[in-house]
């Protein structure tokens, strides 16, 4: 294999495509959020190095939300899980205990990162986007009205991400 010559976006990017299919194919968590976590720092890093902002980045978040004197905190608390699997100086007999939900929230970030950053539609994010959307409408204080229109009833509990990822990449690939 000859050399890749590749931007930022384009690795991250590729890290968040195959972290999609292992979230939808019940890949491994450790794995998905590894692959996440790369992908979002590397995107997160652009979108401040080049002023971009979205209202679902965690900077965003904690300067609307959090004190100023947390979000160090509020940083490594989130990014705790990341480190755990990168490093291992400062804790080489350490144990973790692992929520993979947390993946949830940082994936959706990243692909809203990816989005903002590049104007591509990416189907896999795309799908990822809306599966999030299906199963996180309590998180949001208004669910974008046009996603409910065009779920149309269509409901897919959270045991059928798979069917629903393969339903819904189809859907997208006929569209277009």
């Amino acid at each position: 294999m000859g050399k890749l010559t590749l931007s930022k976006t384009d690795v991250a990017g590729r890290q968040l495509v195959v972290a999609v299919h292992l979230y939808f194919n019940w890949g491994d968590e450790v794995v998905i959020h590894t692959l996440t976590a790369a992908a979002r720092n590397v995107l997160c890093n652009l979108c401040a190095y080049r002023g971009v902002s979205h209202p679902l980045l965690l900077d965003k978040l904690l300067a609307d939300l959090v004190k100023p004197e947390h979000h160090r905190e509020f940083r490594n608390k989130f990014r705790e899980s990341e480190n755990f699997f990168k490093h291992a100086d400062r804790d080489p007999e350490g144990v973790i205990s692992f929520n993979p939900d947390i993946t949830d929230y940082m994936l959706l970030e990243a692909v809203e990162a990816f989005t903002v950053l590049t104007g591509e539609r990416v189907p896999e994010f795309h799908a990822y986007r809306g599966w999030w959307l299906l199963h996180h409408q309590n998180c949001l204080s208004e669910a974008p009205e046009e996603f409910l229109r065009s779920l149309n009833g269509i409901v897919y509990d959270a045991k059928q991400r798979t069917q629903y990822f393969s339903d819904i990449i189809l859907a997208i690939k006929q569209q277009g």
